[in-house]
């Protein structure tokens, strides 16, 4: 009856937390997402937990969906108040762009499509999840092509946004360009299986729809339509990744055991081993802002206590962010679930203070296709992707596109709203 209160809540409350602010109410629906179909495997097909070697006993899932219940409970009552206005924002930054993609952005567009082009056709019979997992040792012209494609969402987005955008026109030389490049990276991304890449895409271009358009059943009904699609859509491209007989099972275990299955395992893990440590919650969070620093990640320290062999910081069962609550105060730990991931919301949402329409799609464009990987990590994360992904692709945009910022004046007043305006 818990796991069914918990559907009725989060379907009662995501339209107000969309209405409130669409960053806000789509961190909201990928968080219940990678919540909802953990806990329902865990409690109603044990077996795919034991699989993992991760199924602690149906107490240990009881007592984890009480928690994180009360943590999506807060968490949604928290960010409604923060964004009480619509999330509406003081602009901080001028930005501007000229009425058309300049003819040095249509060139970048080429020599990229060109590239990734020339590269696919080159690596395109060795292309599979095996070497997209393991990059060691590739050979140079295939080492380049991983990395080209590990950048490519980023580009995507801007030119995606270039191209739907009422602010700036767009040849159609730039067009044609775009097109190739989303055909090629989609045909990429089948060959290497990867649904990460691809499904962060579809978060980018989710969140410039959802703010161009007024929150009504229809797009509700549309929006729900979609999700189901990448549900399908990545399984899909899982059976395609185990084309060699390494996944099996009646269809609805592949759908529940998916990229959003194992980590809220980790909050499982904790709870069963009442693991509470908030000395390692600050220390991995702060040497994880950086990079470099080598300190271990919280879904090592929690792998830890029950698979060692397989306990790396790269690799493991990935992680859930409310698990990192639990680990801060145990069941109290639904407050910090409330307060730590809406603070780092809000300087997302803060990155999109321009008094620039094109600039704020831009950046929430950017940032939406970030959630997942900040779902499944830790608060770390919204400080590191700011240096490591959204600034540089910013920075690829202007280049694309010849969009410039300056500092605003200091005597501008008025409120702009980056989600009424766009």
């Amino acid at each position: 009856m818990l796991s069914i209160a918990y559907l009725v809540f989060f379907l009662c409350t995501v339209p107000f937390a969309m209405a409130r602010n669409r960053m806000f109410g789509l961190y909201y629906s990928v968080l219940y997402i990678y919540s909802a179909f953990s806990i329902a495997g865990y409690l109603y097909i044990p077996g795919l937990s034991e699989s993992i070697f991760a199924y602690f006993g149906n107490t240990v899932g009881r007592e984890s969906l009480l928690f994180t219940f009360a943590s999506m409970a807060l968490f949604w009552g928290v960010n409604m108040m923060v964004y009480r206005h619509g999330g509406r924002i003081k602009p901080i930054v001028h930005a501007s762009h000229p009425p058309v993609v300049p003819t040095l952005g249509t060139v970048v567009l080429g020599i990229i499509v060109l590239a990734f082009c020339g590269l696919l056709a080159a690596n395109f019979s060795d292309l599979s999840w095996y070497i997209f997992e393991d990059s060691d040792g590739l050979p140079l012209k295939t080492a380049l092509f991983i990395a080209m494609y590990k950048i490519m969402v980023g580009i995507l987005i801007s030119g995606y946004l270039s191209v739907r955008s009422k602010d700036i026109a767009t040849g159609r030389v730039f067009g044609v360009l775009y097109a190739i490049l989303v055909l090629a990276f989609l045909v990429t991304s089948a060959r290497l299986g990867n649904r990460t890449d691809p499904t962060a895409f579809l978060l980018g271009v989710i969140m410039l729809e959802a703010l161009s358009r007024e929150l009504r059943l229809r797009t509700i009904a549309w929006g729900a339509f979609v999700a189901l699609f990448a549900v399908f859509a990545i399984s899909a491209i899982e059976i395609y990744r185990y084309r060699d007989g390494g996944a099996g099972g009646p269809l609805i275990e592949r759908i529940v055991r998916n990229d959003y299955y194992a980590p809220a395992h980790m909050l499982f893990a904790a709870v069963a081993f009442d693991f509470v440590d908030p000395i390692a919650v600050i220390r991995s969070n702060s040497a994880n802002a950086l990079i470099l620093f080598g300190e271990p990640y919280l879904q090592q320290t929690v792998t830890q206590l029950f698979r060692s062999d397989i306990a790396t910081r790269s690799a493991g069962y990935a992680f859930y962010i409310f698990t990192e609550g639990w680990i801060f105060a145990g069941p109290w730990g639904a407050l910090y679930n409330a307060i730590i991931p809406t603070a780092g919301l809000w300087l997302w949402n803060k990155l999109s203070s321009t008094d620039n329409r094109f600039a704020n799609s831009l950046v929430q464009m950017l940032v939406a296709s970030m959630l997942i990987n900040v779902t499944r990590g830790q608060s770390s994360y919204f400080i590191k992707y700011l240096y490591t992904f959204i600034l540089p692709n910013i920075g690829i945009a202007m280049l694309l596109t010849g969009l410039r910022f300056r500092a605003r004046r200091p005597d501008t007043s008025g409120i702009f709203s980056p989600v009424a305006a766009a």
